[in-house]
């Protein structure tokens, strides 16, 4: 199907397959949709079809603003609830619809760091669970946290401000579309670009944006891929994704580097990515090192090649007992020369 029809046109053909189905009574399960959802993001690729834009990361400002902004015009849900959301969505690199489904007794406070259980999450298809932990971000400074956009603070002060059970909501106020226009609302005002409650003026943000933020401001903080990876819960390369434009920034520099530093002096967080490529790829195809015959070092430094046997001074004669070369004992006897030992 793919290889006659534009990804748009296989697009509309579902949406008005999907209408059908709704207008005959007939509704999709949750499996079905991701399903349908990922086929047609598939369709769209191989046929060369234009990408979806990508919500922006937040600037290290604008999440500063969130944390400490205390009115905005136009905004829906309570607005210590929304920041709560939104800071431990940054810093905690959830997704979305983690942060919305998360209950009050999935959240447990210590000493300057709450653990969030993520009950089911898009990446654990049996629901084992998983916990992430979101700590203080004034955790390495002496005295108690003044920090306006401090995740660990807001969630508990957020926390505290309500009563109820283990199994309430921890944000109840709070839907993907309300969140979305709070956002772009916020972030609007922070800027004083003029918006309304639709978010004109800023589409390029919303709830997506916030995880990204997180990936991209981990980095920048000079943690290695191995980190993003394991702290955003990411199974595949997809958290690469994340960080597409984050060294954009600092193109202005890169003339000055250029001449001022050796071309093997590479700044810290590409020189990890760097390493992590080289492993990769070695981890991916090993045969490829034992082929070439890459030098290894033994344990007295001395410098060994790979699957090279060391050859013997020593002459075998022709009559003697002796290993072929696939280690069978080639035997010299009654059975007469070339018989092997079973």
């Amino acid at each position: 199907m793919t290889g006659s029809h534009k990804g748009s046109t296989i697009d509309n053909y579902v949406r008005i397959l999907k209408a059908t189905n709704l207008r005959r009574g007939s509704e999709l399960d949750a499996p079905s949709v991701f399903a349908i959802k990922d086929a047609v993001k598939a369709a769209k690729k191989r046929t060369g079809g234009p990408e979806a834009a990508q919500k922006r990361a937040l600037t290290k400002d604008e999440v500063v603003g969130i944390g400490e902004v205390q009115t905005v015009p136009g905004v829906v849900n309570n607005l210590q609830e929304f920041r709560a959301a939104t800071l431990i969505a940054i810093f905690g690199l959830l997704r979305c619809r983690e942060a919305l489904s998360l209950k009050r007794g999935d959240v447990v406070f210590s000493s300057a760091q709450a653990a969030i259980t993520l009950r089911k999450s898009k990446t654990d298809q049996f629901m084992a669970g998983h916990t992430v932990v979101i700590g203080c971000s004034a955790k390495s400074r002496p005295g108690p946290c003044v920090d306006g956009f401090c995740p660990f603070l807001r969630l508990k002060a957020w926390f505290e401000s309500r009563s109820g059970q283990a199994d309430d909501l921890l944000f109840p106020g709070l839907t993907y579309e309300t969140w979305r226009l709070d956002l772009r609302c916020v972030i609007a005002y922070l800027s004083g670009t003029p918006t309304s409650l639709d978010g004109v003026g800023t589409t390029s943000v919303a709830p997506h944006s916030l995880r990204r933020t997180g990936a991209q401001l981990l980095w920048r903080a000079g943690f290695s891929l191995l980190h993003l990876r394991e702290y955003g819960r990411w199974r595949s390369n997809a958290y690469l994704e994340y960080l597409k434009g984050v060294t954009l920034s600092e193109a202005p520099s890169y003339a000055a580097a250029m001449m001022a530093q050796p071309p093997e002096a590479l700044p810290e967080p590409a020189l990890e990515a760097h390493k992590e490529h080289m492993v990769s790829s070695t981890v991916s195809n090993p045969a490829a090192s034992l082929i070439e015959g890459a030098p290894a070092k033994d344990k007295c430094g001395a410098s060994s090649t790979l699957l090279k046997r060391p050859r013997t001074s020593r002459t075998t004669p022709a009559s003697e007992d002796r290993e072929d070369r696939m280690g069978r004992l080639v035997v010299h006897g009654p059975k007469g020369p070339g018989s092997r030992a079973t």
